[in-house]
């Protein structure tokens, strides 16, 4: 018996054997088989980008600013807890058992963890398909980017009045 090719189009009889088990019978490869394109590689491949964009701002923000060096370990340490966290959910999606919610995932990558949450997505292959989950990760991303700058830099400062004139 051959085996078919990986993302074989596949179609088969279900059959019940005399111990009341169901299986698959007159096994058929349909049509050739489905693999992944070029445009699938290159969208997980920009799934990192605001990985290096966030790093350039940091250097930048670092090199004018001098944010505390806590803020770089509270993203560190968030970051590898969403990696352990999208892991975990991961295989518990994969064996049927309790999962993280969404919210709590959200959560993790605004509260800095959301570098850590784009490489545990892209390698894990885990929550990439669900647009509404994707379209308010990006969203925590942007937020969170937003905070960093305005509490690392004098931009808040610009924005506040420090004088009134009279």
């Amino acid at each position: 018996m051959d085996i078919p090719p990986l993302g074989s189009r596949l179609s088969y009889e279900v059959e019940v054997t005399a111990d009341g088990k169901t299986r698959s019978r007159y096994v058929r490869v349909e049509g050739p088989p489905v693999i992944q394109t070029r445009r699938a590689m290159r969208a997980s491949i920009l799934g990192f980008v605001p990985i290096p964009l966030f790093i350039v701002i940091y250097i930048v923000d670092a090199v004018f600013w001098h944010p505390p060096y806590w803020v770089l370990f509270v993203y560190l340490g968030t970051s590898l807890l969403c990696i352990l966290i999208y892991a975990l959910d991961k295989s518990a999606a994969a064996q049927g058992r309790w999962r993280v919610s969404e919210s709590a995932l959200l959560l993790l990558g605004l509260a800095g963890g959301w570098p850590g949450a784009i490489i545990a997505q892209q390698l894990l292959r885990h929550k990439t398909k669900k647009r509404s989950f994707q379209e308010a990760f990006a969203g925590s991303v942007i937020v969170n980017i937003l905070v960093f700058v305005l509490l690392t830099s004098p931009i808040l400062g610009w924005l506040t009045p420090t004088s009134y004139g009279g």
